[in-house]
């Protein structure tokens, strides 16, 4: 320890902190002028080093592990993957929904985050969230809270949060029976055309894993071919051929529906978070080895859109 400082109140702490950058908080839930959560609110949770929350009281410490401790430890990211999730009402995709129709790419990190903060249910292939009933319960103290501290720009958003809990609360309608069930119904040619939207989209997003995966499948043939001899040799020769015949056609409809690889295997390319996933800490424009490419789709009005992220690793 090379040195200790210490705090009056509240204020005095937002002010320490952020003029010492300690490596570690003790923090009393507690204190004159603001409490041990407006702290964390004040300072936010990109600038707040480690915390150890001080409390005699164990409704506080649940508070802080159950409540406040969970919007302290929200990045922005994490944040609008939980806003998005609210405002569909539904399931949503990484790639096929969260990255292209809201604009942002949730990382392995984020991921794992929302998932032990049991705020989402998760499944893979493709990676698809959906709020749990915890995840539910902070949506709707989001509608009551102000902005978050430290994070800009949100205002405008929690205003518009807030004004529809003015509307629902005195209606006893709670986020999750009006996302998920208040929306105005479609007209039903409407409705027919976004169901077909919705099941192309996720057909789509099936052949664009079925394409990103027959690069590896056929070299497991080829090993496989070369290591056997004899009849068990000729077996997986005519495995091969019909295997061939069957990816022709996995590719022939990809084509069709405007989907193609970006890049082949152990290709140089430059990394972005937008395209590529990676098990290794990686800055976007930093050199990157391809070992699954992207797929993505042509768009006659813009340019092509990633259906499905690859993964890469530092070149």
């Amino acid at each position: 320890i090379t040195g200790v400082v210490q705090a009056r109140n509240g204020t005095e702490a937002v002010q320490e902190i952020l003029a010492q950058r300690p490596d570690l908080v003790f923090l009393d839930v507690q204190m004159p002028e603001m409490d041990g959560f407006e702290v964390l609110r004040e300072i936010g949770a990109e600038s707040m080093p480690p915390v150890i929350f001080v409390t005699a009281h164990d409704k506080y410490a649940i508070q802080a592990f159950e409540v406040n401790a969970i919007d302290y430890l929200l990045t922005p990211v994490e944040r609008a993957v939980l806003l998005a999730l609210m405002s569909a009402g539904r399931p949503l995709r990484e790639s096929a929904d969260i990255q292209v129709h809201y604009g942002f790419s949730v990382k392995p990190a984020h991921r794992a985050k929302l998932k032990t903060l049991g705020l989402v249910e998760t499944t893979p292939r493709p990676w698809t969230h959906s709020l749990t009933r915890k995840g539910w319960d902070w949506a709707k103290s989001e509608l009551e809270s102000a902005p978050p501290k430290g994070l800009m720009g949100l205002g405008p958003l929690y205003a518009v949060l807030n004004g529809l809990h003015r509307v629902l609360s005195p209606k006893g309608v709670t986020p999750e029976q009006f996302f998920q069930e208040g929306a105005i119904p479609p007209k039903a040619d409407r409705l027919g055309a976004d169901l077909s939207n919705a099941a192309w989209s996720s057909a789509d997003e099936t052949l664009a894993l079925a394409l990103q995966d027959i690069p590896t499948f056929e070299r497991v043939l080829g090993r496989y071919e070369g290591a056997l001899s004899g009849e068990a040799g000729a077996a997986m020769k005519q495995i091969r051929l019909a295997s061939e015949l069957v990816l022709q056609h996995v590719r022939q409809a990809a084509s069709l529906r405007g989907l193609q690889a970006m890049y082949a295997k152990s290709e140089q390319a430059v990394f972005d978070p937008v395209e590529f996933e990676s098990d290794d800490p990686m800055p976007a424009g930093a050199k990157a080895a391809v070992i699954k490419s992207p797929i993505v789709k042509s768009t006659a009005t813009g340019p092509p859109i990633v259906v499905v992220r690859g993964l890469a690793e530092p070149a």
